[in-house]
C-alpha cells in the first residue's frame, strides 16, 4: 500500500515507565511515550483502567532527537496538554497524531515531537479506608432528641462534600431505614435511607428522605455499600432552607455534661461525677533549655478524683495522662510533636473507684509549625521583586530551608535574597516574622509564563519532627519579549525577527543600537578569502565600551584583545567572562542585554541578545525587535528596502568614528545611565542540591561554559596603560 503526501505513519510505542521513588508522588508510576512529527502516538492502559494525562508537549524541548538541533530555549505548542487531555483523559488506550495539523507548529523547520507523561488509573473500591471519610458524632444518633437546642447548635449538613462516608461513632454506623421524627439526629430536619442494605461487596441506590413533618418531604439520591463489617455511604450536600443532617445508629446520648458506664449513652447517665470549670487552656514556653506545652484546667481538688489529660495532634491522640484530684496542670515537650499540626488538649475526669466519667472538655487549638503568607506571588521578568513572610510559632533549633523548584529545562526561574531563616529563641512567634524577596529570572528565553513552587521546609537535624505538611509559596513568573541575533561565518545574518540574509561588505557597521538607551554594538569586517568575516565587536551601554578585536595583524595569525576602552568606573552589572578555552567571550550588561563572541582563526560569530525595554526601538544590520520581519532592512535613514547590499552600506561608520576608534559623549544625564534592574543585593537560586549564591547578573543565559570573569583585569589593564 502506498501512501500519498502528507500520510501520518501509525506505530504502536511503548512506554518508559519511571516509579516516583520519593516526594508527593511516592509510589506512582509514570508513563512516558515520545514520537516524532508525522508519526501516530497510541496511549494505552489494561481493562479497568483509565489514562490520566499529566504532562503533553509537542515541539523540541531537547528530550528527543528527530532529525534537528533544539532551537535556542526549545519550543512548546502552548495548546498540547489541553489538547491532549481532550482526546485521550479518562479513556482506556487512545492515539494522538504528533502533526502540524493537530497541534499548529509552534517551530518552523525544526523536526520536532510529541512527548507525552500519563498514569493508568484503576477503579476506586470506597471500602478502602483511603477512599471514604469517616464520621464520628454521637449527636447523629435516632436516639438524641434535638428539641430546644438553638439553631446554631444544629447540625446542617448542607456544606458536606460529596462523597463516600463512613459513620463510626459509638451510637451506631448505620443509616436508619425507618422514619426519624422531625427534631431528632441533633438537627431539625432528619435524614433516614429510604432502601435496603445489599448483600457484601454489593453497591445499592437507595433514596435519602429528609423529614419536614411529613416523614419524606424532599429526596436526595444516595448510594450505599455493604463491605462486609461495615457500610460506607455516598452522601451529598443538603438543601441549605433549614438545619439538616444524616442520620447514624440509635443509641440515645446523655445530655451534654452527663456520662454513663457504657460509654456516654443511656440508661444510667448521671452528673455524679467531677466537672471542670470551663474549658482547658494550652499555652506554650520557650526558653534556652526547653520548650514545652501547658494544659491548664479548673475543677475540684479532691483526692477521690482522677484526671485524665489527651493530648491530640490535628485531633488524633498521641498520648494519655492520669493524675490526681490536686494536679491540674499537664506537660508536653516539643519533641513529642510533629511541625505543622494542631496541638490540643482535652480533660475528662471520674472517682476513684468508678468508671462513670465526663464527655471530655477541649482547649482551643494551638498551630504549631512554620507560617507562609502570601500563597501566591506574581513577578515580572522585567519587573521588581516581591516578597513573602515567614514565621514560626514555635522555637526551632534547626534551620529552615527555602527551597524552589529547578524550573523549566531545568534552570531556576526565580531567585532569592536567602535560603534559608533561623527560628530559635527569642526569634520566633507571629511578631517575628521574616521577610524573603523573590525576582523573577530575565531568562532570555521566549517560554511563556511560568509557575514556580516554593517550600517551606526544616532542616533534617530539626528538633520537632516534620509532620509531611509542607508550607510555600506559588510563584508566577510572566515571561517578557527577548530576542537573539547572530552574524556567522562569511558572514550570514539572522536578525532579532529571525530573517536570514547574507552581505560580505567589509569595513565598520552598526549591527544593533537602542533609539531609546545608550546601548549600541558595531562590528569591524574585513576580506576573508573571496569574502569578507567578521574579525571585531565594540560593544557600549551606558558609558562602558569594551572592544572584542582580531582584526590588528595577518589574516588567519590573531587572536581576539579584550579592552576596557572607557575611562570610567564600570556599571555594577556589567562583566566580561570567557570560556576556559579562551575562545569564547561574552560581555554582560546591566540592562540584561549580552554579547558573546566564539573565535576562529579566519575571525568571529557574533551573538547578541536584547531584553525587553529594546522592543520596538531597535536598528541597524540586526533589524527591528517587533515581532515583523517584514521591516528588519530598514536603512539609516528610515527606508525599508528589499536589497540586503543598499540596506547593509547604509549603516556603515566612516573611518574613525566607530567604537573601535572613539569614545562616545558620557551618558551621565538624567534618565541616560544605564543601572542593573536588581537592586544590589546577594541573590540565590536555592534548589533541592543546596544554595548557589552570588552576583544576579551572573546567572547564565547562554549555554557555551563562561566560567572566568576577566573583568577586573580588564580594569587593571586599562590602569596600566
Amino acid at each position: 500500500m502506498s501512501s500519498g503526501q502528507g500520510a501520518v505513519k501509525v506505530i504502536v510505542l511503548l512506554a518508559v515507565i519511571m516509579p516516583v521513588l520519593s516526594g508527593p508522588w511516592a509510589g506512582r508510576t509514570i508513563h512516558n511515550h515520545q514520537a516524532c512529527e508525522s508519526i501516530t502516538l497510541h496511549l494505552g492502559c489494561l481493562p479497568g483502567e483509565t489514562l490520566d494525562i499529566s504532562f503533553a508537549n509537542y515541539g523540541h524541548i531537547g528530550t528527543k532527537n528527530c532529525g534537528s538541533p533544539m532551537p535556542p530555549g526549545g519550543c512548546r505548542a502552548p495548546d498540547s496538554l489541553a489538547i491532549v487531555r481532550g482526546m485521550c483523559q479518562g479513556r482506556q488506550q487512545c492515539s494522538v497524531p504528533a502533526t502540524n495539523t493537530v497541534f499548529g507548529d509552534p517551530c518552523q523547520n525544526v523536526g520536532k515531537y510529541l512527548e507525552v507523561n500519563y498514569e493508568c488509573k484503576g477503579s476506586e473500591d470506597p471500602c478502602e479506608s483511603n477512599e471514604h471519610n469517616s464520621i464520628d458524632d454521637i449527636w447523629r444518633s435516632a436516639g438524641h432528641n434535638s428539641t430546644g437546642r438553638a439553631e446554631a447548635e444544629l447540625l446542617d449538613d448542607q456544606g458536606l462534600a460529596e462523597g463516600w462516608y463512613r459513620f463510626v461513632s459509638e451510637a451506631g454506623g448505620e443509616m436508619p431505614t425507618a422514619c426519624v421524627p422531625v427534631n431528632s439526629c441533633g438537627t431539625r430536619f432528619p435524614v433516614w435511607m429510604d432502601g435496603t442494605v445489599p448483600t457484601v461487596n454489593q453497591t445499592q441506590d437507595v433514596t435519602g428522605c429528609i423529614n419536614q413533618g411529613g416523614c419524606c418531604d424532599s429526596t436526595v439520591n444516595l448510594k450505599v455499600k455493604n463491605c462486609s463489617t461495615f457500610l460506607v455511604y455516598k452522601l451529598s450536600p443538603l438543601p441549605a432552607a433549614h438545619p439538616s443532617a444524616y442520620c447514624a445508629g440509635d443509641r440515645a446520648p446523655c445530655p451534654e455534661g452527663q456520662g454513663s458506664p457504657n460509654g456516654g449513652f443511656y440508661p444510667g447517665c448521671t452528673d455524679m461525677f467531677p466537672k471542670l470549670r470551663g474549658a482547658p487552656t494550652l499555652n506554650y514556653q520557650a526558653d534556652q533549655t526547653e520548650s514545652y506545652f501547658l494544659c491548664d484546667f479548673d475543677g475540684p481538688t479532691w483526692s477521690n478524683i482522677t484526671w485524665v489529660v489527651e493530648w491530640l495532634l490535628d485531633d488524633t491522640v498521641i498520648l494519655t495522662e492520669q493524675m490526681p484530684g490536686w494536679v491540674q496542670t499537664a506537660y508536653l515537650d516539643q519533641a513529642d510533636i510533629l511541625l505543622n499540626t494542631e496541638v490540643s488538649c482535652q480533660v475528662h475526669g471520674h472517682f476513684v473507684g468508678s468508671n462513670v466519667t465526663t464527655v471530655p472538655d477541649k482547649s482551643d487549638p494551638f498551630y504549631a509549625g512554620i507560617v507562609v503568607g502570601p500563597q501566591d506571588l506574581t513577578v515580572h521578568e522585567d519587573g521588581g521583586p516581591a516578597n513573602f513572610t515567614v514565621h514560626s510559632t514555635i522555637a526551632l533549633n534547626c534551620d529552615v530551608m527555602i527551597v524552589n523548584n529547578n524550573g523549566y529545562l531545568g534552570r531556576p526561574d526565580v531567585l532569592l535574597d536567602q535560603c534559608s531563616l533561623s527560628f530559635g529563641t527569642g526569634s520566633w512567634g507571629i511578631d517575628n516574622p521574616q521577610t524573603v524577596t523573590v525576582w523573577a529570572i530575565r531568562d532570555f528565553q521566549t517560554d511563556g509564563d511560568q509557575y514556580v513552587q516554593i517550600d517551606v521546609i526544616p532542616s533534617a537535624d530539626c528538633d520537632v519532627t516534620p509532620s509531611g505538611n509542607t508550607h510555600g509559596v506559588l510563584v508566577t513568573t510572566i515571561d517578557q519579549d527577548t530576542s537573539e541575533a547572530h552574524a556567522s561565518g562569511d558572514p550570514h545574518y539572522i536578525t532579532f525577527d529571525r530573517r536570514r540574509y547574507d552581505w560580505y561588505g567589509v569595513g565598520d557597521f552598526v549591527v544593533h543600537r537602542s533609539k531609546d538607551r545608550p546601548f549600541e554594538v558595531h562590528s569591524r569586517v574585513w576580506r576573508c578569502w573571496d569574502v569578507s568575516c567578521n574579525c571585531g565587536v565594540a560593544v557600549r551601554e551606558g558609558d562602558d565600551v569594551i572592544t572584542i578585536d582580531m582584526c590588528d595583524g595577518p589574516f588567519g595569525r590573531t587572536a581576539p584583545a579584550v579592552r576596557l576602552t572607557s575611562q570610567k568606573e564600570p556599571a555594577k552589572g556589567m562583566r566580561v567572562t570567557r570560556s576556559r578555552s579562551g575562545r569564547n567571550f561574552k560581555v554582560s550588561l546591566p540592562s540584561g542585554a549580552e554579547v558573546r563572541t566564539d573565535a576562529f582563526n579566519w575571525g568571529m560569530n557574533l551573538h547578541v541578545k536584547v531584553p525587553s525595554d529594546d522592543f520596538g526601538a531597535t536598528e541597524g544590520l540586526f533589524g527591528t525587535f517587533d515581532h515583523d520581519s517584514c521591516n528588519d532592512l530598514r536603512t539609516r535613514d528610515g527606508v525599508i528596502s528589499n536589497d540586503p547590499n543598499a540596506f547593509s552600506w547604509s549603516w556603515r561608520i566612516p573611518a574613525g568614528q566607530s567604537l573601535f576608534d572613539s569614545l562616545p559623549d558620557p551618558a551621565d544625564t538624567a534618565g541616560q545611565a544605564m543601572t542593573s534592574r536588581y537592586d544590589g543585593s546577594v541573590l540565590c537560586a536555592c534548589t533541592t542540591n543546596g544554595p548557589n549564591c552570588g552576583d544576579p547578573n551572573t546567572v547564565p543565559t547562554f549555554r557555551n561554559d563562561f566560567d572566568i570573569d576577566i573583568t577586573d583585569t580588564l580594569v587593571q589593564r586599562r590602569a596600566r596603560g
